[in-house]
């Protein structure tokens, strides 16, 4: 079983090979890519890969694994359900606007965000409440999404998130 493969070789004292790393992220099985996930953001388990996980295979992989939790919100026992990988996302979001706003990473997950948002209307009040609201706190990532204030379907997700951060309390849920 693939959880059981990633929590050996993270468990051992040996090192990781990035080519391993790499397959495990491709693996089609969300509870196997949920344990890397995982062991990924645990302190110090990174740097047991050798070599270096590049930083864009490292943002590309959580974000498709969020992803991909966001849109099936399946809840097990490592995977994300909708809600806390929107929550990670955000988090992830602020990070790197923070540390260098023009990371593409950024850019995607905006375009990602906006397409969730307009075309699945059963993620819009996750995407708000879960993901925009948090995302909302960090100035240089809300700057991100300031052209969404005049966009005549995004405008109110944009404003019910404000809220959240102007008023420190819960939006008004997305209908």
């Amino acid at each position: 079983m693939l959880v059981d493969d990633i929590a050996s070789a993270f468990e051992s004292e040996n090192d990781i090979a990035l080519p391993q790393i790499e397959a495990w992220m491709l693996a089609e099985d969300t509870e196997g890519r949920a344990a890397l996930y995982a062991y990924l953001r645990k302190p110090g388990n990174e740097a047991k890969v050798r070599p270096e996980i590049p930083g864009k295979v490292l943002q590309r992989f959580f974000f498709s694994y969020l992803q991909e939790c966001i849109l099936s919100n399946t809840v097990s026992e490592w995977a994300h359900s909708r809600y806390e990988a929107c929550w990670d996302l955000a988090g992830l979001v602020k990070a790197w606007a923070r540390h260098a706003p023009t990371l593409p990473i950024v850019g995607e997950v905006k375009a990602w965000i906006e397409w969730a948002y307009m075309s699945r209307q059963e993620l819009r009040t996750a995407l708000v409440t879960g993901f925009l609201e948090h995302v909302f706190e960090e100035r240089s990532a809300r700057e991100q999404f300031a052209d969404w204030k005049k966009h005549p379907t995004l405008a109110s997700a944009y404003a019910q998130a404000m809220n959240w951060v102007e008023t420190g309390g819960p939006s008004r849920t997305v209908r």
